[in-house]
């Protein structure tokens, strides 16, 4: 990276996150202009200015990260959830989830997440006598 570009205010990162997005898109209010506030589809605001984030962002530094608790594709559009670029997860429910938030570009790859250690401790281990 041009260490000017560091130093030029315009290039400053900026990150909106956005906690509860599907919130946003499931928002039924209407603008004076009667385009929806929010919504999965194109007459969406929220979801067009994600899009433009998502398409222009990165020449500006400037990204978005969502986050909700049950991606699915009401919550999260398929159009949203590919334009971006990092993903991550905490523990999810299910596979469909999981395959909603993460893609399936990981399991293509063998990536998988490491598994949960078994119960270890006091309370479960056995005591011999």
């Amino acid at each position: 990276m041009d260490p000017s570009a560091r130093t030029d205010p315009r290039f400053r990162p900026v990150i909106l996150i956005v906690d509860e997005a599907q919130v946003a898109y499931g928002c039924g209010d209407k603008s004076e202009d009667g385009r929806p506030y929010g919504g999965s589809r194109a007459p969406s605001r929220y979801f067009q200015a994600v899009k433009k984030i998502h398409d222009q962002g990165r020449a500006v530094n400037v990204t978005i990260w969502e986050g909700t608790q049950d991606p699915t594709a009401e919550n999260l559009p398929k159009r949203s959830r590919e334009g971006n670029h990092i993903r991550g997860s905490l523990v999810l429910g299910t596979e469909s989830q999981a395959k909603k938030a993460l893609g399936e570009a990981p399991r293509r790859r063998r990536s998988r997440p490491p598994q949960a250690p078994a119960r270890q401790g006091p309370r479960h281990a056995r005591r011999r006598r």
